[in-house]
């Protein structure tokens, strides 16, 4: 009895080690981006096929593949992201230098200490711990290392670490920003907290060139705590506090010892004084000096250079910057380089008073390749695109007037809208994009950050929806109930407000091959589409049968749900199709 036990234990055991092989020999069979892109790590793959690298190393081999994360990705500066947009043989020295030729698994690396990439540049390795004292393999960076967080995953023509940042080959790897040198010297994180408290720190990451004197944590000792919270809860005194250590250019040293005084970005007087050996500033002493940075200096003091009365007195911060530097100050860099390829700085530099609602390097840097490539390669593509975002007047937010319009530079529309929210504070927005950053004041006009680009306005509803097929049994149901005049008008009143603080002008059902059939749409009377399009006490002189309200929500998976008369919940599936006479949003079946 025992003896058909063990073998049946055998047998058993003989039919796993079968099933493993195997399940580890059809593993095997994948090359190294598709072993990538089972592990999730889809970011990478993507780009290499961008870069036209992927047939090589899908079939040449053996390769080391080594795989950052798609939250490193995620992770990355958005002026570095433009870059692997718009430079295709940086994108490829980059991608070049995350493959080695060879299979090396961890524990050669770690014997090895180096090993040389695609690109021709070492990749310099060493084991650490974690926090838990487990070793692990560090691939060194100059600015931060990265490590191997899955190792080994064997595949047909090599093998593929994933990491947790992406690499960067030492001669293209960045200076540290100013950013950085704060945050590697350890003793300014009261000044970092309250830049933070600013919403500043992309001006000391991207800003520049400016040169920053930070006071030390000691310096804050002497400082009443409730000033401190007060400047917290006071964002313009903070800020006029902050900018009273920036000067827009970089000073040495050198430049230290020899002037006497230069101007800070409040335009304010600094005086620099050498007594002995020590330089003051203003009445500070420079602790340590010459911190070098890729966007300008940083020089560590040892008390607040605080601004004058009539800094923290005023109503709006003094200027004596133009609207391009004040663009290059809040780090606004990929806008500025746009700027000046489109032969429009001078605009910005010395034109009559205007406003520039400008894009963040993010919403920039997020943009489909495609479009990136068009703006930096299309003149006139990107011209328009500029002067979309320039208004002919000084437009502070406290003159928003809620569902106004505004002439642009490139002769179009820009609707301008106020939402307000007494518990949340005021939301701004212009074409359904909101504004971040708000009237940062230069001395030819007024300049507001944007979470996006704003999107041409130069169709009407109608015409929109003609122009995409998807929405052709939606238009028939238009033109049966006559509402196709109603569309074209420009005459629409304030409607729902949903979740992303755009104005719903219209609810627009796609085509679907299953409910709603045609018949459904096609067949709904005037009124029934007046009551919805027109719910929320619009009118267009046309009164429906019945007085229709349209509920919003968020639902649990992000999109925004919408419900007419407390009937079935419809879904918006597309959101801020922005038209010159309104806004469009596509929802996934008929309210």
């Amino acid at each position: 009895m025992c003896s058909w036990r063990a073998l049946l234990v055998v047998a058993i055991s003989w039919i796993l080690a079968a099933r493993c092989s195997a399940q580890a020999d059809q593993e095997a069979q994948k090359n190294v981006l598709d072993t990538a892109a089972a592990a999730g790590l889809t970011d990478l793959v993507s780009w290499i096929d961008v870069a036209d690298l992927d047939e090589k190393l899908r079939e040449d081999g053996p390769h080391t593949l080594f795989a950052p994360t798609n939250a490193a990705f995620g992770r990355l500066p958005p002026a570095l992201v433009w870059r692997l947009k718009t430079d295709d043989e940086f994108l490829r020295s980059v991608l070049e230098y995350h493959v080695a030729p060879g299979r090396w698994a961890v524990v050669d690396l770690a014997a090895r200490g180096q090993t040389t990439s695609m690109q021709g540049e070492d990749i310099q390795v060493a084991v650490g711990r974690n926090r838990l004292g487990r070793s692990q393999l560090l691939i060194l960076q100059k600015n931060a290392n990265a490590t191997v967080i899955g190792a080994n995953m064997a595949a047909s023509n090599g093998i593929v670490h994933a990491i947790n940042r992406v690499l960067l080959p030492p001669s293209l790897q960045p200076e540290p920003s100013i950013e950085d040198l704060m945050l590697r010297a350890g003793n300014l994180n009261t000044f970092l907290g309250l830049v933070e408290s600013a919403d500043m720190m992309s001006t000391l990451r991207e800003g520049g060139p400016l040169t920053l004197f930070a006071p030390t944590d000691d310096a804050f000792n002497s400082v009443d705590p409730s000033i401190l919270r007060q400047l917290r809860r006071e964002p313009r005194l903070l800020k006029a506090v902050i900018l009273s250590h920036i000067v827009n250019k970089d000073l040495s040293s050198f430049d230290l010892r020899t002037k006497t005084v230069e101007l800070n970005s409040l335009g304010e007087l600094i005086v620099f004084r050498t007594v002995g050996s020590v330089v003051l500033v203003n009445t500070a002493r420079l602790l340590q000096e010459d911190l070098i940075a890729q966007n300008g200096a940083l020089h560590i003091i040892s008390d607040l250079l605080l601004p004058s009365i009539n800094a923290l007195g005023s109503q709006g911060l003094p200027s004596k910057s133009n609207l391009l530097e004040e663009l290059q100050m809040n780090g606004l860099t990929i806008f500025t380089d746009l700027v000046k390829k489109s032969g429009m700085a001078l605009i910005f530099q010395n034109g009559d008073p205007l406003t520039s609602f400008a894009p963040s390097n993010k919403a920039l840097s997020s943009l489909p390749r495609q479009e990136v490539r068009r703006l930096t390669e299309d003149l006139d593509h990107l011209r328009k695109v500029v002067s979309r975002h320039i208004l002919a007047e000084v437009l502070p937010t406290g003159s928003f007037v809620p569902d106004s319009l505004k002439n642009n530079f490139a002769g179009e529309k820009i609707r301008i809208n106020v939402y307000k929210r007494p518990r949340a504070g005021d939301v701004y927005t212009a074409n359904g994009v909101q504004l971040t950053v708000l009237d940062e004041r230069g001395s030819n006009g007024i300049l507001h950050i944007i979470d996006g680009i704003l999107p041409p306005a130069n169709h009407t509803a109608i015409e929109t929806l003609q122009s995409q097929l998807r929405f052709s049994t939606f238009l028939s149901g238009l033109q049966a109930s006559d509402l196709i005049a109603t569309l074209k008008s420009g005459e629409w009143s304030a409607g729902v407000r949903p979740h992303r603080y755009t104005q719903v002008r219209w609810v627009v059902c796609r085509r679907q091959t299953s409910s709603p059939h045609s018949s459904q749409v096609s067949g709904l009377q005037a009124s029934d589409l007046i009551a919805t399009l027109k719910s929320g006490g619009w009118s267009a002189g046309v009164r429906p049968h019945r007085h229709t309200q349209l509920r919003t929500g968020l639902g649990s998976d992000g999109h925004i749900l919408v419900s007419a008369g407390g009937g079935k919940v419809t879904k918006v599936i597309e959101t801020d199709i922005v038209v010159s006479n309104g806004v469009i949003h596509v929802v996934d079946t008929v309210l």
